[in-house]
């Protein structure tokens, strides 16, 4: 295997984040759902996404 560590490492940075996100998007979302429950979570979820890009 020629790849050399740096490489490894910044992919191992971006799987952590990624995962991180992953876990602050699902909080969010219950956190949305149990305190009220919106007629249109859709926007809700679409406006998290663009927020993040």
């Amino acid at each position: 295997m020629g790849v050399p560590l740096p490489i490894i490492i910044m992919i191992a940075m971006m799987m952590l984040m990624f995962g991180l996100s992953v876990i602050i998007i699902m909080k969010k979302k219950n956190n949305i759902f149990t305190q009220t429950i919106d007629p249109k979570p859709e926007q809700m979820t679409s406006q998290q996404k663009d927020e993040q890009r």
